[in-house]
């Protein structure tokens, strides 16, 4: 099993501050952000939050996965697949719509 990216295939920083925003993981080349999202992002509010902070990112040029905690836990590897299929992509747009 996979337990990271493969080196060179990305660069991943931790706790990255973008404009008033601390993402989870930033690859700033790359201009991807991977944001791990415990329960209390279910939580209607939370949801509206994340997506303004979402709408704020994407304006910024980045593209924006999100993963629960458990499907880090659970499924790494369909989580690392995620992450590096959008290295592949290119372009600033948004993961979480179906029809970049």
């Amino acid at each position: 099993m996979r337990a990271h990216l493969p080196p060179g295939r990305a660069h991943f920083r931790r706790q990255v501050i973008v404009g008033s925003y601390i993402v989870d993981f930033c690859d700033l080349g790359a201009r991807l952000i991977v944001e791990i999202d415990g329960n209390q992002h279910g939580e209607p509010d939370a949801r509206q939050r994340d997506q303004i902070r979402d709408a704020f990112l994407r304006n910024q040029s980045f593209r924006v996965l999100r993963f629960s905690n458990a499907d880090v836990q659970q499924q790494i590897n369909v989580v690392l697949d995620t992450i590096l299929a959008a290295l592949d992509r290119s372009g600033p747009h948004s993961l979480d719509d179906p029809h970049p």
